[in-house]
């Protein structure tokens, strides 16, 4: 995923429900890691045949009301298949994200490689200044 996807999917509710605001005490607490996966059993929701399958279209799961997405991806994560991810596509830039789910020892397969600080990463305060988005 990259890293204005990211940072809209961690940020992106709380950016237009204050008017471009954030706290800038969560912002200075974060820090960036990429992560590497291991293969993973997932549920592909960003690709046509899997939503046709499941009988779901893509704008329930694009609606800013969460109670739909938020509903299928606990369907998802209670199916008996038991699948370790689900991938979709973000709702504020279209491109795929992932979500994880901690189960069957998955945790202890991830890698993780730190970049940083939020605050001292350029690319997110480029993201910053592009979006017009202040810390408060």
């Amino acid at each position: 995923m990259d890293v204005e996807t990211c940072l809209w999917e961690v940020f992106g509710d709380a950016v237009f429900d204050n008017e471009r605001a954030l706290p800038k005490t969560q912002w200075d607490y974060l820090v960036v890691s990429t992560i590497y996966l291991p293969h993973l059993r997932l549920c592909d929701l960003s690709k046509t045949t899997t939503r046709s399958a499941l009988a779901v279209d893509l704008a329930s799961l694009m609606k800013d009301d969460l109670a739909v997405p938020q509903e299928w991806g606990l369907a998802i994560q209670m199916h008996p298949s038991q699948v370790q991810a689900v991938k979709f596509k973000s709702r504020f830039t279209g491109s795929a994200c992932l979500a994880i789910f901690d189960r069957g020892g998955i945790r202890h397969r991830l890698r993780e490689t730190s970049l940083g600080w939020l605050n001292q990463f350029d690319p997110a305060l480029t993201w910053l200044a592009k979006n017009k988005v202040t810390l408060v």
